[in-house]
């Protein structure tokens, strides 16, 4: 009489398993931002510029900077929309007021800054 309970709690449990599995999965993986910072006109690099992420309508906020050759990567992005700002000294901001960000997505953008005269 016991060996139908067995199974039958076996069988519980795999199914527990796999709507686990099927939630996580379904969740995803964060979002990959990644790209180059330029400069607008003679499209060269723009190394240490400051991108700062903020999600709309939280205090989350991320904040890296590019690297000697103007290119960044950030990940573990949550899905949501975002204002990125783009600052690096001798140029003027950039401002991307809403930029979405979705589970599973790699964003490669490139980031132009004007310099100031």
């Amino acid at each position: 009489m016991r060996r139908p309970h067995v199974l039958l709690s076996a069988v519980v449990l795999a199914l527990t398993l796999s709507a686990g599995v099927q939630s996580a999965l379904a969740q995803g993986t964060p979002a990959i931002f990644t790209g180059r910072v330029e400069a607008k006109r003679s499209k060269e690099p723009v190394p240490g510029a400051v991108i700062r992420m903020y999600r709309i309508g939280s205090e989350k906020q991320l904040e890296f900077k590019t690297d000697k050759k103007g290119n960044f990567i950030k990940g573990g992005i949550s899905p949501g929309k975002y204002r990125v700002v783009v600052e690096c000294d001798g140029y003027n901001s950039l401002e991307i007021a809403s930029q979405e960000f979705m589970n599973n997505e790699t964003l490669k953008i490139i980031l132009p800054l004007l310099a100031l005269k």
